[in-house]
This record gives C-alpha cells, sequence and structure tokens, in this order.
C-alpha cells in the first residue's frame, strides 16, 4: 500500500507498472540510486576500471552524512571477527545462491516464452515438464 492508502498498483508488465506507480516514488526511486551511484563513484580509491576490486562498495563515513549511517554490506559488523576461511567459504555460497536464482529466473523467462503458456501458468496448470524441455523449446524457437 502506499503512503496515501491506496493499494499497489497491479499491471501486466514491467514498463505497466513503472507508469503505474506514483511520480513521488519514481522520484524517490532515482534519488535514492543516484546518491548511491555517487557516492560508489566519489568515495573510492581506485575504479575498478582502473585497477580497482569490482563489487567493493565503500564504507558509509558518519562525518559526512549526518547522524551516521549503517553499511550495506553487514551494517552491524558481525562479519568483522569472521575468519578469513569462513569468509571465502560464504562468498562462495553467496555466488552459488545467485547462481542458482539466474537459472530459477530463466526457467520462469522460458515458460513466458513458450506459446500456450501464460504468466506463470507453467507451475498454475500442473505440467510436469522438465525445465530442459522448456528451455530447449525456446532455443529452437
Amino acid at each position: 500500500m502506499t503512503l496515501d492508502g491506496s493499494p499497489f498498483p497491479t499491471a501486466d508488465s514491467a514498463p505497466a507498472s513503472w507508469d503505474a506507480i506514483p511520480e513521488a516514488a519514481k522520484i524517490q526511486i532515482m534519488l535514492v540510486i543516484g546518491f548511491l551511484e555517487y557516492w560508489g563513484e566519489a568515495n573510492m580509491d581506485k575504479h575498478y576500471m582502473r585497477g580497482g576490486k569490482p563489487g567493493d562498495f565503500p564504507d558509509f563515513d558518519s562525518k559526512k552524512i549526518p547522524g551516521g549511517a549503517l553499511n550495506l554490506f553487514d551494517p552491524f559488523g558481525w562479519s568483522k571477527k569472521m575468519t578469513s576461511a569462513k569468509k571465502e567459504t560464504r562468498l562462495v555460497a553467496e555466488l552459488n545462491n545467485g547462481r542458482l536464482a539466474m537459472i530459477g529466473i530463466m526457467g520462469f523467462v522460458a515458460a513466458n516464452a513458450v506459446e500456450g503458456f501464460g504468466k506463470h501458468s507453467y507451475f498454475i496448470q500442473g505440467k510436469r515438464q522438465c525445465f530442459l524441455s522448456v528451455l530447449c523449446a525456446c532455443l529452437c524457437w
């Protein structure tokens, strides 16, 4: 529900969803993303295209942000006490979870691309087709 009490808009596609949300919400999204982009570019020692570390977002500095702010990664400082081996294990697990999520998203995309399957009907109709057969049908289409 939005701040004025109206329910979230519903739409059939991402562009229609973007068009349906209030203008104030669009401005808020743009400002937050713009701030994060500015902070990431302005406070890095080396840009990742010039030898910096990709994905390394600089911590928020309480001297520059009034009242301070929680950092995006490890906002409560729980990983500071972890050993480097445990951090490496958790990094590998996180990468594998992200890869599995991408495979799952591709399943939804493939199901939507096959004729006869509508929005999420792949699961609703109880079809028991293999993901690979759907993916192959999309690739051959």
